[in-house]
């Protein structure tokens, strides 16, 4: 296959079918309740989680301040506020990742409180950060940051806590399968149902643009005729 047909394929794959591709995440975020609902189950830990409501690309400003665009955020039906927020870009120097983190937490709360409220009635909040790489270079595949006494080493709870998730380091965890899930288009976990799903209905042939079909056709004629292992999951589901 020459370099233009491959060229044409892996961009229908990553544009189009890997879920951690902003746009396509936002897409189906916006309109999968259950979508949103699943990820937040493992990423926050919590099978009984229930959605209350997301919204996606959700605009929050103050007048004379620098406005903040929330790529899903979510209330949960106990009352706590989550936002996720996918970086692919991890390595980009123009940005400070804590830093977008903390200044996204600080236009969330403001918004969260009335004119009046007392400050008991701040919500607790979630934000979960997404990468491609390992951001803090620890080997880990999530990090969880929280407010600590330097001194004592105790604890403090206020409510606010930060998640950092990234799908270079598999761990084996349900985090990491989710992440494999979200951020490749070869891989498949049907422990994931509704991801499960819409990769699936994402990935059928009858979806794709004429090109993509005659080249990815091409593709698999290539495999078989060189007794090559199919990795797509489309040849999979399709039983090729």
């Amino acid at each position: 296959m020459d370099s233009k047909k491959k060229e044409i394929i892996n961009n229908y794959f990553e544009k189009h079918l890997t879920l951690f591709y902003d746009k396509v995440f936002r897409e189906v975020a916006g309109t999968n309740k259950d979508f949103v609902q699943e990820i937040l189950r493992v990423f926050l830990n919590d099978e009984n989680l229930v959605l209350l409501e997301s919204s996606v690309q959700k605009d929050m400003s103050i007048y004379n301040q620098k406005s903040v665009v929330l790529d899903c955020f979510c209330k949960l039906g106990n009352g706590d506020l989550a936002n996720i927020e996918i970086e692919k870009n991890t390595f980009n120097d123009k940005c400070d990742h804590q830093k977008r983190v903390r200044y996204y937490s600080s236009m969330i709360n403001v918004k969260s409180l009335s004119k009046g409220e007392k400050y008991d009635n701040l919500p607790n909040l979630y934000m979960i950060y997404l990468t491609k790489k390992d951001i803090f270079k620890k080997r880990k595949s999530v990090y969880h940051i929280e407010r600590q006494i330097f001194e004592t080493k105790d604890y403090l709870d206020n409510g606010y806590h930060e998640i950092y998730i990234n799908a270079e380091i598999d761990d084996k965890s349900d985090i990491s399968e989710m992440m494999k899930s979200l951020s490749r288009n070869d891989y498949l976990n049907k422990k994931f149902k509704v991801v499960s799903r819409i990769k699936e209905v994402r990935m059928d042939p009858n979806e794709m643009p004429k090109e993509v079909k005659e080249a990815f056709e091409e593709m698999r004629q290539e495999n078989i005729a060189e007794g090559k292992k199919q990795t797509f999951i489309l040849l999979f589901n399709q039983g090729y």
